[in-house]
């Protein structure tokens, strides 16, 4: 069956005077509803090689578990991890790829909150995308911040 069913059992008897029917009936509970969210701090004018603060949140708000789900993260180049704040159990991290493989219970939340180094060039418009996956659903989200152009230097002519 489905998520949201509406299951009837029904059994019948006969017998030599008599013959009836008795149902059982039970509901199967709603779908998972999965979503993914990604913010980055600060999101402009980012120090030319400073650390960002990277925070992911999937959330299960639906009334049945959610099996099988995994989530991605692969870093842009301009950036290299550095390392965790909040580390959700079975996170796996290599070579700047983050990955996550499990069941995200009903009515519960995973929140990933990692730093970050810029490794790139003054002027970076770093964008870094989180995506999951789903039997049911999947979807990604992008966290984009922006470094600072860099100094420019003024120097006036004078002439005598």
């Amino acid at each position: 069956g489905s998520y949201d069913d509406l299951v009837t059992n029904t059994v019948y008897y006969s017998h030599l005077v008599s013959s009836g029917q008795a149902d059982a009936v039970f509901a199967v509970k709603g779908a998972p509803a999965l979503s993914i969210s990604k913010s980055v701090t600060p999101t402009t004018d980012v120090k030319y090689h400073d650390p960002v603060t990277y925070s992911i949140s999937l959330k299960n708000t639906g009334p049945s578990d959610a099996r099988q789900v995994t989530l991605r993260d692969a870093l842009p180049q301009a950036v290299t991890f550095d390392r965790w704040i909040t580390r959700p159990s079975g996170v796996l991290l290599a070579d700047d790829v983050i990955g996550w493989a499990g069941t995200l219970t009903a009515s519960r939340a995973l929140t990933f909150t990692f730093v970050a180094v810029h490794t790139g060039r003054l002027g970076d418009v770093v964008t870094n995308e989180v995506t999951f996956s789903h039997s049911i659903t999947s979807g990604s989200v992008v966290a984009t911040f922006t470094v600072e152009a860099g100094a420019r230097l003024y120097l006036p002519l004078v002439a005598k």
